[in-house]
Order: structure tokens, then C-alpha cells, then sequence
């Protein structure tokens, strides 16, 4: 069983310096991913920059904050901006670490960036998020060229906006090697693998058995990732025994949190999980 951890912030908690600093340089990201898996002992290398691909949008307009997008006549005239340094640093952390381990990177999905860039509803929200397909599609496919063995694309979680219209609409980005995540997947789990996944992430709200009975793709998750930044160890302990006997009775699994770490989540916790989901596979291979 692979242990995953997406922990974007704990790199450069590792290091002792500031996020801004530790996401603008990709000797950094790479110093700082190296050092969180010797710390943790898992086995991914986790390169994203949260948010970068709104850079993309802002260095072509204003540094103010967003919506960039308020009307359908801001749709047509939206264009990418130039290639920022965090989007460099990502790009470049990538092709380093790709050299040592298991590198992941990420994208948000164009219906879930069309959520940050927009105050657009319904069909408007969704002629958005077609629009910026292209852009999502491409930013995939660099981080691929640059050596990333997974990308996670990470959809809108609002069910109400995630419907299977707009699943259909990211078949264009369900290339082998990107992994699915957008909240509870258990009533779209067979939409998501036909549309070309190859795996997905299942949220802590829902359980990995029922959502292999409705596919086959491989399974990420479960423990919460927006929790475990209150969790104790013996809280983190817990959950990962049971997210693990539940993920090795389901198969194809891999064990990780259910979305990225948050900053304020302690090194001890992320420790603690990862150690109890190694002794708890451990301990039914035995059995």
C-alpha cells in the first residue's frame, strides 16, 4: 500500500520560512518536499502551489482581488496572462524532484477555477468554465512534460454545480495518471471512470466500499484533511487504522487525506498517520 500526503505548506514549515518565499522558489519547494518525507516517511513527492493557476488570470489584468469575471460579455474577453514565478517554481520544482520519487502535481478543474474567477451561476458559470478548458488542458499537460507522475484535478465540490453535465465537460482533462477529486464521488464514481480516470479520491464523508461497488478505478483517501489540523495523535491514529482496514478490504488503494493538508495541521499528526496506516497494513497482511 502507498502512502500519500499533499501537503503544499509543510515544506516550507520544514524549512522555517515564509509561504510567498518558500512557493516563488523551486529549490525551495524541492528542499522542502525532500525534507517533509523524511520527516513523515511517505512516499510521494507533493509539488503544488495552491491557487497558481489564478496567476495566470492576474498578471494579464490587476492584482486586485477577484471576481475578474462578473458578466457573460467578461467570458469572451478573458485571455491567460504571462507565466508567473510561481508557476515557474512549480513547473521547475516538478522536473527536479521528479529525479528522486513519486511526483505529484495538481490543477483546479475549469468549473472549480471558474469559482474563484467569477460570481457567474448556472449555465453562464458552466460557458466559463468551457472557456477555460484550454487553459486547464494545458497546464495538465506541462506539468506531465515536466516529469509529474500524478496530477490531482480538483473539481468543484458543490453538488449543485457538480452535476454529470459538467463531468462530461472534463473528459478533455481525464488523461491516464490524473486523479479526480471533488468532494463525495460515491452517486458519480461510474461517470468519473468512464469518462477516462484512472483513479479518484474519496472524501471522509463517504465510504470507500460503497464507492467500490460502483467502479474500479484506484482509490485515494479518506481521512479528513480539513479535520486533521484539530486531531491529536491518537485522533489521527484512529482514523487512519480504520481508513486503512477499510481501503485494503475495498483494494486498489492508496492511502492519503481526502484533499491538501492545511498549513495549521502539526508535523506529529501528519506523522502519527502515516505511522499507524504502515503498523495497520502491517498487521492484516498478517492476518
Amino acid at each position: 500500500m502507498e502512502v500519500y500526503i499533499f501537503a503544499p505548506y509543510h515544506g516550507a514549515k520544514a524549512l522555517g520560512i515564509g509561504r510567498r518565499m518558500y512557493f516563488s522558489s523551486a529549490h525551495s519547494i524541492f528542499m522542502g518536499q525532500k525534507l517533509l518525507q523524511r520527516m513523515l516517511g511517505h512516499d510521494c513527492l507533493y509539488a503544488a502551489v495552491p491557487g497558481v493557476e489564478v496567476e495566470f488570470f492576474l498578471s494579464k489584468y490587476t492584482r486586485e482581488p477577484q471576481p475578474l469575471v462578473m458578466s457573460e460579455e467578461d467570458i469572451d474577453a478573458l485571455e491567460v496572462g504571462e507565466e508567473g514565478k510561481f508557476a515557474s517554481a512549480m513547473l521547475r520544482a516538478i522536473s527536479m524532484l521528479s529525479e528522486e520519487d513519486f511526483v505529484v502535481g495538481a490543477c483546479l478543474s475549469p468549473l472549480k477555477l471558474a469559482s474563484m474567477l467569477s460570481t457567474l451561476k448556472g449555465e453562464a458559470k458552466l460557458r466559463l468554465a468551457e472557456r477555460l478548458l484550454p487553459f486547464c488542458s494545458e497546464w495538465i499537460k506541462r506539468q506531465f512534460e515536466e516529469g509529474a507522475d500524478m496530477v490531482i484535478l480538483f473539481d468543484e465540490s458543490n453538488e449543485e454545480d457538480r452535476t454529470p453535465k459538467s463531468i462530461e465537460r472534463v473528459e478533455k482533462l481525464a488523461w491516464k495518471d490524473v486523479c479526480y477529486a471533488g468532494g463525495r464521488i460515491a452517486e458519480i464514481a461510474e461517470l468519473i471512470e468512464k469518462a477516462g480516470f484512472s483513479a479518484a479520491i474519496v472524501s471522509s464523508k463517504e465510504s470507500i466500499l460503497e464507492v467500490r461497488k460502483r467502479c474500479s478505478l484506484t482509490l485515494l483517501g479518506n481521512i479528513s484533511a480539513e479535520r486533521m489540523k484539530n486531531w491529536n495523535e491518537e485522533k489521527a491514529e484512529e482514523e487512519a487504522k480504520r481508513c486503512v482496514e477499510e481501503g485494503l478490504t475495498a483494494g486498489n488503494f492508496v492511502f492519503s487525506p481526502d484533499g491538501e493538508v492545511p498549513y495549521h495541521t502539526g508535523f506529529a499528526t501528519l506523522r502519527a498517520a502515516v505511522r499507524a496506516a504502515r503498523e495497520a497494513e502491517e498487521r492484516l497482511n498478517k492476518d
